[in-house]
């Protein structure tokens, strides 16, 4: 979740570069520009040039994300992970989760792991938190390494036996 606060805060900065203000992303969002619904998510995530408010950051994400905007399905997923802003569903969070990690996205990656390691959202698969752990560790998140790991230690615990 650290990455997609992260990921929320790179864009600000960015917003906060621009000549734009929120006025003209919310005439662009309602238009159906992807790129400007994700900004002005982010602005409402953030607070920045209104009020924070994440009910209305989650509807704008979702927006997006249901256009194929990788970056809103990652934090629309963790936004229904830890019911920030919506109610906390698993089903939604794993589905958001996946579209975003079949695009490459590591941080999808690492909380789609997340989601086969606990059951959330889909049946404990322990091979498949295995694989998504390692495709995000392999593009250098950390905490996907040290689960994956961890759960590599399990496996072969487990063998012993």
């Amino acid at each position: 979740m650290k990455k997609i606060i992260a990921l929320a805060f790179a864009a600000t900065l960015a917003l906060q570069a621009s000549a734009l203000n929120i006025n003209d992303y919310k005439v662009c969002a309602q238009n159906g520009d992807q790129d400007c619904q994700l900004l002005l998510a982010l602005c409402y995530y953030n607070g920045n040039g209104t009020s924070k408010n994440i009910t209305q950051a989650a509807y704008w994400f979702e927006k997006a994300a249901s256009q194929g905007c990788m970056d809103a399905q990652t934090i629309l997923g963790g936004l229904y992970y830890n019911g920030e802003g919506v109610a906390k569903d698993y089903d939604k969070a794993f589905k958001w989760l996946q579209k975003a990690a079949s695009q490459g996205d590591a941080t999808a990656e690492a909380l789609l792991g997340d989601c086969y390691y606990e059951g959330n959202g889909t049946k404990r698969n322990y091979s498949q938190a295995i694989k998504w752990y390692q495709k995000a560790a392999d593009k250098g998140d950390k905490s996907a390494e040290e689960k994956l790991k961890r759960l590599l230690k399990l496996k072969e615990d487990i063998k012993k036996y």
